[in-house]
């Protein structure tokens, strides 16, 4: 049973340490030391790199009209000119910017306040002020308050610490929190000390003038009728009035806190600081005991709300034990009033006896122990109430908080928080390095796509026989319309290169496909057959992908093609189209068939390819994908090369896997890989790395080396 006991004492020990936690952090303390504390103004010296808070060493000070309201959290800029002047700048809604005397009085209806000069050493420096509002702060520096326990058995400390941009500030802060906890513990120490004084005061009012003119009436009788002492006989009577007086004032006293105690304690939903009975020399110590509990729970429950909701189980409990303790105490004034009533109406009737006794007196001595019973019954019951009202006086000041102050805080022994150079240093290293190779790596790591001819030329055997720059112009045909143009360079490139790649021929037929679609295969035929054309060469562009033929410009739309002529439904001249372009002419695919694969490896397919050749220098195919589907394998057999494309930045890498099969087994003959929608890196030349003279990207060289180049290119092939 001892551990249990031990175990709730130190468990109600802990909970009243969390109170005394909350009730620092709380808004109602904290809005009193911001009361005490200089904080209302901000001062911030304005600097190149950065801006610094002053607190109580600012060159300027501002002096605000008390009793105007001035607009918060709203910066006002001051830039000190000379000893005597400043420029004075307010933005956004206020919108003022004018050069002010110090001590004049800038006054508009959101500012009121004079500034002041106080270090000649900040001649020529900007600061800005802020006017802050109490409860903003209030609630901003209890949000930042750190509070540690030190908890033990013996006692319990808090270590408080809170960070801001100005040590000294700081501390201030935290010396002055301290030091209102304890005036608060102390005033709700001291609050039924200050109750029972209250309530004497206001007895007294009305006896003070009772006494004085009981004593101004002796006087005056006494001067009158030269009667300065009573009789033996009325002495005697007047000490047993004096004892009865007294015992009536007593009782008078106690009618009236029994009666001050029953309307508090039944006109109030709280009961807090009840006046003891003791203080006012009620010893009932049932009594003194329930007003001990009453007072007890409420100080409890006070403490809770800082911390607990107000439908919290504890705060329930509390309410309902409050309850039933203000019963039993209202149950038990009432009777003690009831028998208070009954001595006071005894005595009463005491006095009245008395009374018969004096009126056998003679008549002038029995008007002077009249006028003496007054004076000595409000001299009695004055002199009672000031032995109590000294007693709660002396037990007030002698009253001293549960709380001390171990060790106040110096700014001297501050530490800095933020920013910490060595960390921050350390961070920016490791993000400026790391995490650039972390994004570089990354993004190599998801990146799937062909970047650039050196990747090619590193995952590939096969030959890459040219680049074709990125199109940035508005039209299909760069060739055709924009003979200048870089792009146009670099399907020159292409037709030199394939002059002495491909065998010496009367007729040579080139093949471009692609593993997927969309990588530009159209494009490059069309362009490629565009740029043999205008060289003076007879051309023939063929469109064979006849499962999903691309119209370009140069292709018809009227459903007439390859695959109607193979189907007999055209004949040969209906599908051979001349194009605008000199030397060119064009076959399109036609209309979608069934049976694309099939059309294909049809005799006639031939016998129309061998008669074409009869007629034209170069036969340019556009096949399908072979990537996909089987037509560009079949095709393969009229082709002298097969240029299979690649598109930066768009091909997936996994296609080098099918290239390199493709080379492998030797599936198509004279295979060779063109890297299109390149982009261009402007160095020299046409800005795609073109050179006279010179080696470039797109493995066109002129003269005597590009010769040599081309020769050597050529013997790769046949190898």
């Amino acid at each position: 049973m001892a551990g249990f006991f031990e175990g709730m004492e130190l468990f109600n020990n802990r909970m009243g340490i969390q109170n005394q936690q909350d009730v620092l952090q709380s808004f109602s303390l904290n809005r009193r030391v911001m009361d005490q504390l200089d904080f209302d103004i901000t001062y911030v010296s304005v600097g190149n790199m950065r801006d610094t808070l002053k607190y109580q060493n600012a060159a300027i000070r501002i002096h605000p009209d008390e009793e105007f309201r001035q607009l918060k959290d709203h910066p006002v800029y001051i830039t000190v000119l000379s000893p005597t002047e400043y420029r004075l700048e307010i933005n956004d809604e206020v919108n003022v910017s004018r050069v002010m005397q110090f001590g004049e009085t800038y006054k508009d209806e959101k500012f009121n306040f004079s500034v002041t000069l106080v270090d000649p050493g900040g001649l020529n420096k900007k600061y800005y002020v802020v006017f802050n509002d109490r409860d903003k702060l209030a609630n901003h520096y209890r949000e930042k308050l750190e509070i540690e326990l030190n908890d033990r058995q013996a006692g319990s400390i808090f270590y408080l610490s809170s960070s801001g941009k100005n040590a000294r500030q700081e501390a201030d802060y935290i010396n002055k929190l301290m030091e209102m906890f304890i005036l608060m513990d102390l005033e709700e120490k001291n609050q039924v000390a200050v109750n029972t004084i209250d309530f004497i005061d206001n007895q007294l009012v009305g006896i003070i003038d009772s006494l004085n003119m009981a004593e101004k009436a002796l006087q005056d009788f006494q001067s009158t009728n030269q009667l300065a002492n009573l009789s033996r006989e009325g002495g005697i009577i007047f000490t047993r009035l004096e004892r009865f007086q007294s015992e009536k004032v007593e009782l008078s006293v106690a009618s009236k806190y029994f009666e001050y105690l029953e309307n508090y304690m039944s006109g109030r939903s709280t009961h807090k600081d009840v006046i003891a009975p003791s203080a006012i020399g009620i010893s009932d110590p049932l009594l003194n005991s329930l007003i001990g509990q009453v007072n007890q729970l409420h100080a409890e429950r006070n403490k809770l709300e800082f911390s607990v909701q107000e439908n919290n189980p504890r705060i329930r409990q509390l309410d309902h034990l409050i309850e039933n303790v203000t019963a039993t105490l209202l149950e038990n004034v009432r009777s003690m009033r009831e028998a208070n009533n009954i001595a006071l109406e005894d005595v009463e009737a005491r006095l009245a006896g008395t009374a018969a006794e004096i009126n056998k007196l003679p008549r002038i001595e029995r008007h002077l122990l009249n006028i003496e019973r007054r004076f000595s019954l409000s001299n009695d019951l004055y002199t009672y109430l000031m032995e109590k009202r000294a007693e709660a006086s002396i037990a007030r000041a002698a009253s001293i908080s549960d709380s001390r102050i171990i060790d106040r805080t110096r700014y001297t022994e501050a530490e800095i928080v933020s920013p910490r150079k060595t960390r921050n240093y350390a961070i920016g290293l490791l993000f400026g390095l790391g995490f650039p190779f972390l994004i570089i790596v990354l993004a190599e790591f998801f990146n799937h796509k062909i970047p650039d001819k050196t990747y090619l030329e590193k995952h590939t055997r096969v030959n890459i026989i040219g680049n074709i720059v990125s199109n940035k112009l508005d039209t299909e045909l760069p060739t055709k319309d924009f003979p200048k143009s870089a792009i146009t360079e670099s399907f020159r490139s292409l037709r030199t290169n394939i002059m002495y790649l491909v065998p010496h021929k009367e007729t040579k037929v080139i093949s471009f496909t692609s593993t997927v679609g969309g990588e530009g295969k159209t494009f490059c035929a069309a362009n490629f057959a565009t740029i043999l054309a205008k060289s003076g060469k007879k051309t023939l562009l063929l469109g064979l992908d006849l499962r999903k033929p691309k119209n370009s410009l140069l292709m018809n739309r009227n459903g007439r093609g390859i695959s109607t002529f193979l189907v007999g439904q055209y004949s040969e001249s209906e599908i051979v189209e001349k194009s605008e372009i000199e030397n060119l002419d064009v076959v399109s695919a036609g209309a979608i068939p069934p049976n694309p694969a099939e059309l294909l490896q049809l005799e006639k397919m031939d016998e129309f390819i061998n008669r074409m050749k009869e007629k034209y220098e170069y036969i340019v195919l556009d096949n399908a994908p072979a990537g996909l589907v089987t037509d560009a394998f079949v095709v393969s057999r009229f082709a002298d090369m097969t240029i299979l494309l690649v598109r930066q930045d768009y091909s997936n890498r996994n296609v080098l896997e099918f290239i390199n099969e493709l080379h492998n087994k030797k599936e198509i003959k004279n295979l060779g890989i063109l890297l299109n929608d390149v982009k261009a890196s402007g160095s020299y030349g046409y800005g795609y790395g073109y050179g006279y003279g010179n080696g470039n990207g797109n493995g066109y060289y002129e003269g005597e080396q590009g010769v040599s180049y081309l020769k050597k290119l050529k013997k790769s092939f046949k190898t």
